[in-house]
């Protein structure tokens, strides 16, 4: 208790002195800008794919892969630049709905003992939905350096962001190879699928596939001016930890495929140019690469009739695993606001 009543004695004597030796006067305000806002508008195509791997034994089983030849985009974004080089902007993209190519479906069901494929699925590939936002902040650094007869000076911009990406597509109608039924042999006594396995026609929503995306990402990009108002920026962002859902129904043999991933990575170049039609507003052309890699997770499989469940582990070797990998190519316009 006399501790507890020095150590607030103490405490009280040392806040008067400091208090009556500072020279306190009144702090002035940092000064509140208003930051430049901008609105860009753009449409574009995506041209890629994304992985669906199922796994047994650390080895894949099962491969399909969803299309986007091409997918089609819209996007708008909203920015604010501070004079002292502060910036924050944010964005969204839609996919336009329709058929993106061609859905693959190989199983691979005699691995570990061998890695030749067993059965294969082809169907046509639509886009159900194409969702993105993103959120990114930074600084903008002004370098001593202009290229000769540009306006402007070279600057550096790193910074940091956020994004979340949905994209869900169905496999419709196409056929079926397969010299023996899944499940009908035991791992390792299937016979090889052929070019020439007779085909079987089938009809309407076999499967929907859906990855979403959780993506923090740290960049830098650098924005060189040159004459006659034009602008080239290139940049790069990356981060060694991505998440991903991924929820696969099979609608024709009643279960739902429920992934649950971690441990990818995002690499991201991009490169883009612009042109000032005036001190308001310029158009730009930008193309970057989107590759997401390595994820890895557990699959919950629940059977849609009886509602009972059953749990695949990557740690013990199965579960699923996913990849991302497009092309991302646009076109528009960005308008001063203010």
């Amino acid at each position: 208790m006399k501790i507890k009543l020095f150590l607030r004695s103490a405490g009280t004597l040392l806040l008067a002195v400091f208090f009556s030796l500072y020279p306190w006067q009144a702090a002035a305000l940092p000064k509140i800008t208003v930051p430049d806002f901008f609105l860009s508008l753009s449409a574009g195509t995506a041209l890629g794919e994304a992985r669906e791997f199922v796994y047994s034994s650390d080895v894949i089983v099962s491969d399909l892969v969803w299309p986007m030849l091409p997918v089609f985009l819209l996007d708008a974004e909203v920015s604010a630049e501070w004079k002292g080089g502060l910036w924050i902007e944010t964005g969204f993209s839609a996919g336009i709905p329709a058929k993106t190519g061609t859905m693959t479906d190989s199983d691979f069901l005699n691995q570990p003992a061998s890695d030749e494929k067993t059965h294969l699925s082809v169907h046509d590939g639509y886009l159900e939905h194409a969702f993105e936002w993103t959120i990114s902040a930074g600084w903008e650094f002004l370098l001593r350096f202009t290229v000769p007869k540009a306006q402007k000076p070279v600057s550096i911009k790193p910074g940091i962001g956020f994004t979340i990406m949905s994209y869900k597509w169905s496999a419709v109608d196409g056929y079926t190879q397969y010299e023996n039924a899944p499940g009908s042999k035991n791992t390792g006594d299937y016979d090889a699928w052929k070019s020439d396995t007779a085909k079987t026609n089938v009809y309407g929503t076999g499967i929907t596939y859906q990855q979403l995306h959780w993506i923090p990402r740290i960049g830098v990009s650098a924005s060189f001016p040159l004459p006659l108002n034009f602008t080239v920026c290139a940049g790069f962002s990356g981060f060694p930890f991505t998440w991903c859902n991924g929820l696969d129904n099979h609608w024709k043999n009643g279960a739902d495929y429920y992934d649950i991933m971690e441990s990818g990575f995002l690499v991201e170049p991009e490169l883009a140019i612009y042109w000032d039609y005036s001190d308001r507003g310029s158009v730009f052309f930008e193309g970057k690469w989107r590759y997401i890699g390595n994820l890895r997770g557990d699959t919950y499989i629940v059977n849609t009739s009886t509602g009972l469940s059953s749990l695949y582990k990557a740690e013990d070797g199965e579960g699923s695993g996913a990849r991302f990998s497009a092309v991302y190519l646009r076109a528009g316009v960005r308008i001063r606001l203010n």
